[in-house]
């Protein structure tokens, strides 16, 4: 059955091209940002994604991301209206140098005082601990506010990773690195712990799992539960991201997922007890290459129906991927599902499980790096039989855009590039129902690849794939505040003897403000160059650019900046 589908362009980004789509800027963008800035000053590589998380108690859903932005950043999106999303919070992240720093975002409330936390691992340089660890951002009670009153982090936290040397002595990992971490309760004792699967020198290459004990915005105490040790439990591979937590065989104690950079492993350690854990499984070489295991490439459901849920783990750039099903209790194996022989054009860049189609039939949903999104589903039988599973390409809107900016040439003089920019498919997906309509989505990235180097790479935006019932809708999606133009009322109006037109730009901007009769004839120029940003105020006094008054009639106004056109109407009498 064919599922129609509803796409939301959510956001994009770039200044300095002139463009006809209609997409935004960041909010924390600023003029500089063009196409000359290199990848280390302007890298919008979106991620991590959250989705549906309502951390200020608004009862608006949030979408939450990270980009790379100059070091990073935070953005976060709410449904503030049915279908329409808006950018609401944003926070840029100190720059270590590190090109990719802010790589997983999750939300959890780790002080248990009913303020969410957003939780960002920030990934820093080998040795770095002045900008490395995880930042944690409380809700401050104010709304859409989060962090300090002052807009700093609640608090950065690096002290959960300590080890000791052979003499005793306190020492701290080389490196803080996760591809990423979860959060949740992993051993039943009512509060939520952080794991950060470490991947950095051999002896810190390990899975820490820690909670903490106060205010997280006062005082508190890290309170580190176990050291998973790769030398100890015999990892072939480094330790590369966490998910979870799960109950993958149903017994009512929940497993950490860590993923092993070795041909793609996986070890579980289940919650046993108050700040106790225990490996209960164990595996590695299940690719016949070495991949990359990453958190956003994990899925969990019920693949089989047997009540039991199922850990599926992608093989990243590959077609196949891994099941691994509970046949009793502390008991797993792994299925691998080979889909080379029947699906040479799927690449797995991000994989999530859910049912999002209402038909009660678990589905795999994948981010193909070469087709879009995909949606595999299993008809029974044996789950490792690739016949036993169907494929559906549900979003596949890719794009080749012709754009054309202003540069300069060899001598300096200006002129024009007409570049071709593409979109491709990002490592991120997230599975739910933003809007409560019954309709599930998935939330997936694309970023921008260039023909031409000076194109700052990775420039990345969101899209929502929702399924519904009335074919492909785009939901409204508003920038920031303040952070495009906007062109306001006529006062007053009608009018006899002068009109107060005003606009706002949000940056010094090249601006057109003209007069148009109901004809469409250009009647007025009142601004043509540059403005300052802020409010500006201009007055029209009913004549043409000849001085002659203009007729009774409908006026239309028209403010043209950086590529975005908006109109309005004022009536003129006598």
């Amino acid at each position: 059955m064919m599922k129609w589908l509803k796409v939301a362009v959510v956001v994009s980004l770039m200044v300095g091209y002139a463009y006809a789509q209609n997409w935004h800027e960041w909010a924390t963008d600023s003029p500089d940002d063009s196409v000359y800035a290199d990848t280390s000053g302007f890298n919008q590589y979106v991620r991590d994604i959250v989705v549906g998380s309502d951390l200020d108690q608004d009862g608006k859903p949030e979408v939450i991301f990270t980009d790379y932005k100059n070091g990073g950043r935070i953005h976060v999106f709410e449904l503030v209206a049915p279908e329409t999303l808006q950018e609401v919070w944003t926070y840029q992240l100190p720059n270590s140098g590190y090109y990719s720093t802010a790589r997983s975002v999750k939300v959890g409330d780790l002080d248990g005082d009913g303020n969410g936390e957003i939780l960002v691992e920030y990934t820093g340089p080998s040795g770095d601990t002045t900008y490395a660890g995880l930042y944690v951002f409380e809700w401050n009670g104010a709304d859409n506010s989060y962090g300090n009153p002052d807009g700093t982090p609640s608090t950065k936290i690096i002290d959960f990773a300590f080890e000791y040397d052979s003499t005793g002595n306190l020492i701290y990992p080389d490196r803080y690195r996760s591809e990423d971490i979860a959060v949740g309760d992993f051993d039943n004792d009512g509060v939520q712990e952080v794991l950060w699967v470490n991947n950095a020198s051999t002896p810190f290459d390990n899975a820490y799992i820690f909670s903490i004990m106060g205010d997280v915005s006062g005082f508190y105490v890290t309170q580190p539960e176990t050291v998973i040790r790769r030398s100890v439990e015999g990892f072939g591979g480094s330790t590369a991201s966490g998910f979870g937590p799960v109950d993958i065989d149903n017994d009512g104690k929940p497993e950490a997922v860590i993923t092993i950079w070795n041909n793609i492993g996986v070890a579980l350690a289940e919650g046993v007890g108050p700040d106790q854990y225990e490996i209960t499984f164990h595996a590695e070489g299940l690719a016949p290459s070495d991949r990359y295991p990453y958190g956003k490439a994990v899925g969990y459901t019920d693949i089989d129906g047997d009540g039991a849920g199922d850990l599926v783990i992608g093989g990243l750039l590959r077609q196949y991927f891994y099941v691994v099903r509970s046949t009793g209790d502390n008991t797993f194996v792994v299925d691998t599902v080979d889909l080379t022989g029947i699906d040479t054009t799927l690449l797995i860049y991000g994989l999530r499980a859910g049912n999002l189609d209402g038909d009660n039939t678990p589905d795999l949903y994948i981010g193909s790096l070469s087709e879009g999104i995909v949606d595999y589903t299993f008809n029974g039988g044996t789950v490792s039989d690739p016949a036993n599973w169907s494929k559906e390409v549900i979003w596949n809107n890719f794009r080749a855009d012709t754009l054309i900016i202003d540069t300069t040439d060899s001598s300096g003089a200006p002129t024009q590039d007409t570049l071709t920019v593409r979109t491709q498919i990002g490592p991120n997906i997230a599975v739910g129902d933003l809007d409560g309509d019954g309709n599930g989505e998935v939330t997936l990235v694309l970023y921008e690849s260039g023909s031409v180097s000076r194109i700052p790479y990775a420039c990345g935006f969101l899209k929502v794939v929702e399924y519904g019932l009335t074919g492909v809708e785009e939901w409204t999606v508003l920038p920031p505040k303040g952070s495009t133009a906007e062109l306001y009322a006529a006062t007053p109006n009608p009018f006899r003897n002068r009109a107060q037109l005003s606009f706002y730009v949000p940056h010094r901007s090249n601006v057109r403000l003209d007069v148009y009769d109901a004809t469409g004839r250009l009647v007025r120029t009142l601004v043509n160059g540059s403005v300052d940003a802020g409010r500006h105020t201009v007055t029209w006094n009913g004549t043409d650019n000849s001085g002659r008054t203009v007729s009774e009639g409908v006026y239309i106004y028209r403010l043209s900046t950086n590529g975005e056109s908006l109109t309005k109407r004022v009536v003129f009498i006598r």
